[in-house]
């Protein structure tokens, strides 16, 4: 009979360099998505605020007075960033390389 074992342990957080200090992500949960989606919903509605509350959830309270300082745009760069690669952290490595990669010749 097919299994599958899940290790949530497993996380591997997303590292984000902010002026020589590392921030790592926290689990993206779906009530974290859910909070993005809806603090999403303010921004777009012009609600600035919202984009520096949406990258606090990802990675935490500890980056909030240095990302209180950041433009909007680096803000928003970054939240990008995050969510792009949350799907994909640590699948090369547990998949091992794909055909074409040198480390597969």
């Amino acid at each position: 009979m097919p299994k599958l074992k899940i290790d949530t342990s497993l996380f591997e957080p997303i590292e984000i360099e902010i002026d020589g200090t590392v921030y790592e992500s926290k689990r993206l949960t779906r009530n974290i998505f859910l909070e993005i989606e809806r603090l999403t919903s303010a921004a777009e509605g012009g609600n600035i605020e919202a984009g520096y509350k949406i990258l606090e959830l990802l990675l935490g309270e500890k980056c909030v007075k240095v990302i209180s300082n950041l433009d909007i745009s680096i803000v928003n760069k970054i939240t990008k960033f995050i969510t792009d690669n949350a799907s994909t952290v640590g699948q090369e490595e547990k998949n091992g390389p794909t055909p074409g990669d040198k480390d597969s010749q």
